[in-house]
């Protein structure tokens, strides 16, 4: 009976510390599947391409000041900053000084934010969108928004899509090895009692 107990107390104690990192993960960002750049662009509030001029954070977020070079939707200054969460696992979107971007902000708050879960990205991976942008959008002074001669050529296809797919596989396979692993510990332990029974 003792070495029952003993069992039963290790099973809780491994259910409770699964829970726990369980709990962490569900906790991280959590992205929908993205629309097209179409779609994407219709939602936002603004869409646009913008060079990293400064970078700095505040108690909550990062604030990065880029300098605007084209614009496609919004009412938009020359230079103006986008926030967005400190960190990956909040969602937050990593800028890095000098580079330039395309970016898809939508208004909170009174202020531009942009998530990893948009479609923002470097210019350099970003020329699907442009293209889609370009023959579809406007440029926000009337005139045609033809496509550039000096745009990337380079492509690289949005993966977003398919690392939410592999992060919910996953979380699928994780959760059936828990489950698996308790009903073994349990299976265990009824063996144990029944032979300490038949013992007496």
């Amino acid at each position: 009976m003792k070495r029952a107990c003993i069992m039963l107390g290790v099973i809780m104690g491994f259910l409770l510390t699964m829970s726990g990192w369980w709990g962490l993960d569900v906790q991280a960002c959590s992205c929908v599947p993205l629309g097209d750049p179409i779609k994407e662009a219709d939602k936002s509030s603004a869409v646009f391409v913008g060079q990293v001029v400064k970078l700095e954070d505040d108690a909550n977020q990062h604030i990065a000041t880029l300098h605007v070079s084209k614009r496609w939707k919004g009412e938009l200054d020359p230079e103006l900053t986008v926030y967005t969460a400190l960190s990956g696992a909040a969602c937050g979107f990593e800028f890095e000084m000098g580079k330039e971007y395309l970016v898809y902000a939508t208004k909170e708050n009174g202020h531009l934010t942009t998530t990893i879960c948009s479609r923002t990205k470097l210019l350099s991976e970003a020329q699907a969108d442009l293209d889609a942008l370009n023959k579809r959008m406007w440029m926000m002074d009337g005139t045609e928004n033809k496509p550039s001669t000096d745009t990337p050529t380079n492509s690289i296809p949005d993966s977003k899509e398919t690392e939410a797919d592999q992060s919910s596989k996953e979380i699928g396979t994780s959760e059936w090895l828990i489950v698996g692993t308790a009903l073994l510990l349990v299976t265990m332990t009824l063996i144990v009692g029944a032979r300490q029974r038949k013992g007496k």
